[in-house]
């Protein structure tokens, strides 16, 4: 497999790319430094590193990046290169659709979220206050470079941060996989298998293929995050941000009771899912109720409804189930 290096100046040498900026986390910038020095008589590179937290997705840190490439004279013929997970993508991929109303870009994922989910499908996004990705653009990476050896530096919550993106696909679109991972005790860089990558991309990609701008069947990849992003929005308001994948995962018990609540899936089923969500992600520290007014500023909402997505069965979802914000909260009590 070709390396990092060797597609960057193959990309410059093939586009006549003149100016690089690469956008990367400060930990895998200091991780990886020898393997991440692009530096070539071919083309300019100049860095700008960033913390790869919840906190960095914000106007202030976007601003930062785009005076930057406005110092050193970056035109639209030159290159955004984004290395980490999903919040160096999101930032990233808004910083090069903004920037001179568009520039190329490339993301490089560095974690299990990013190379299941983030880096994939050209949603990018901000923070505006305590609300996730209240901001962003749909503009499409125009390469994404996976290299698997990165994960091998993931710590356990990084890895089933990404995870929980796979458990997702799973359930609305694979039921066998579902039953492969259900059991799995231990989420660690041996136990993740490159087959299970390749389906959440691919399952990704041919729906962002057929609904590249979000208007309908690419909801289905929302699964769980509706509460999902609910969850992150409470702990952000905390001051206490809690990894996108976990919240996910809360998102999708969540989703899964409502589901069986509704008689679209059995109880079987519901508790199949509680159980594998609690073994490897534990219980939200917070009260549901605490959550729920989060939803309301959920961006698939439609006329007061909050929409769902639910399943049908293990490995079927349905679109577009319009939720009462006041009956879900006596629901989910």
């Amino acid at each position: 497999m070709k390396t990092i290096k060797v597609r960057l100046l193959e990309y410059c040498q093939r586009t006549a790319t003149k100016k690089v900026l690469v956008i990367i986390d400060s930990q895998v910038s200091s991780l990886y430094a020898s393997k991440l020095d692009f530096q070539s008589p071919y083309f300019i590179c100049y860095y700008y590193v960033i913390c790869g937290s919840e906190s960095s997705k914000s106007i202030d840190e976007v601003t930062k990046i785009w005076q930057f490439l406005l110092e050193n004279s970056f035109s639209k013929d030159d290159l955004v290169l984004n290395v980490g997970g999903g919040t160096i993508c999101d930032i990233g991929g808004f910083v090069a659709a903004t920037y001179k109303r568009g520039i190329p870009c490339i993301n490089v994922p560095t974690t299990l979220l990013a190379m299941a989910d983030a880096a994939y499908g050209g949603k990018n996004g901000i923070n505006l206050g305590d609300l996730k990705n209240a901001v962003g653009t749909i503009s499409m990476p125009r390469e994404v470079w996976r290299d698997e050896h990165f994960l091998s530096s993931l710590s356990q919550q990084q890895l089933l941060n990404g995870f929980a993106e796979i458990l997702k696909c799973a359930l609305i679109a694979n039921a066998p996989l579902w039953n492969e991972m259900k059991n799995l005790e231990n989420v660690n860089v041996d136990s993740i298998r490159k087959e299970w990558i390749d389906f959440a991309v691919d399952f990704k990609q041919k729906i962002v293929a057929q609904d590249l701008n979000d208007t309908g069947l690419r909801h289905l990849l929302n699964f769980g995050h509706t509460m999902g992003h609910a969850y992150e929005s409470y702990f952000l308001s905390k001051n206490q941000p809690l990894p996108h994948g976990f919240c996910v995962a809360y998102g999708i018990v969540d989703a899964a009771e409502i589901s069986y609540r509704n008689g679209l899936i059995n109880n079987s089923d519901f508790e199949e899912i509680r159980k594998v969500v609690r073994r490897l992600y534990g219980d939200p520290k917070c009260k549901r109720s605490e959550v729920m007014p989060f939803c309301k500023q959920d961006k698939k909402n439609r006329n007061g409804k909050v929409l769902f997505v639910l399943l049908e069965k293990i490995g079927s979802a349905k679109l577009h189930c319009e939720v009462n914000i006041d009956s879900l909260q006596n629901e989910l009590a």
